[in-house]
């Protein structure tokens, strides 16, 4: 019985097929357990990754803190203060510049803290009021 070349190339193909999918077994996952040699005794990724985000954390509250929001609104002022006729950086408190924010900006700035826009739009409403 003669077979076909079309029959032939069907059947080697199905060969190939085949023959490769047993030759590809699944392989076997090993748990590995790694020591991190660049951590202190004693402390693992867990504990690492814990004090980042704490720290991180920290770093987002100092900077988006009044204070924060002042010192670097003055140190990188661009001509701003120096517009506002009788301007005197020790009238900058947050005794004379938080009652003036909005009911919005109160909300926003006890969740979020205090962007130096915020700061220096309660420095023109303060002067605008004097």
């Amino acid at each position: 019985m003669k077979q076909s070349t079309k029959q032939v190339a069907k059947v080697s193909k199905s060969a190939a097929v085949q023959s490769k999918s047993a030759a590809v077994q699944p392989k076997e996952r090993i748990k590995k357990t790694e020591k991190f040699t660049f951590l202190v005794e004693g402390v693992n990724g867990k504990e690492l990754q814990s004090s980042k985000i704490e720290t991180n954390k920290a770093v987002k509250t100092e900077i988006r803190s009044f204070s924060f929001a002042k010192k670097y609104a003055l140190e990188f002022d661009k001509g701003f203060f120096t517009k506002f006729a009788k301007f005197n950086p020790a009238d900058l408190t947050p005794a004379n510049l938080l009652p003036l924010r909005s009911e919005r900006e109160k909300e926003q700035s006890d969740k979020g803290g205090f962007s130096s826009w915020l700061f220096m739009s309660l420095v023109k409403r303060f002067y605008s009021q004097k």
